[in-house]
């Protein structure tokens, strides 16, 4: 692959790894299953939130970088942010004697990488990007 040399203000975010990561809108919510055969739970989201994406240096970073950058390594596509809406619900089943926990919020790719403005000292930087809203369930 030839490499283009940068040109003095570009902006480039490369991610070197990525995970997927779950950030809360509201209460978790938990069914305990006391009896000797399976139940249903059904869990239901009582409030609405937004969650933006984040980083973990301090200083101002160009976002639409991030976001793109993350976008090429996930393979996925991306928001600056995103609203978990009110009423969302999930039934599930819950084994006899087990307990089910659900969390209602916006699923988020966290990548790692270097943030790097052409003609100044690459960053290391953790970002978590919102993906789509969905439950956690446990």
């Amino acid at each position: 692959m030839l490499m283009m040399p940068c040109q003095r203000g570009n902006i480039t975010y490369t991610v070197t790894s990525f995970s997927n990561s779950h950030k809360a809108v509201g209460p978790t919510q938990s069914n305990h299953n006391g009896t000797s055969h399976a139940a249903t739970s059904t869990f239901t989201a009582t409030v609405s939130g937004t969650v933006s994406i984040a980083w973990n240096v301090s200083g101002s970073l160009k976002v639409d970088r991030l976001v793109a950058g993350a976008e090429v390594a996930t393979g996925v596509n991306l928001s600056a942010s995103l609203t978990a809406s009110l009423g969302n619900s999930i039934t599930v089943r819950t084994p006899a004697r087990k307990t089910t926990t659900a969390t209602y919020g916006v699923w988020r790719k966290k990548t790692k990488g270097d943030y790097h403005v052409c003609g100044q000292k690459k960053k290391k930087v953790t970002a978590w990007t919102p993906w789509r809203a969905g439950w956690y369930i446990k």
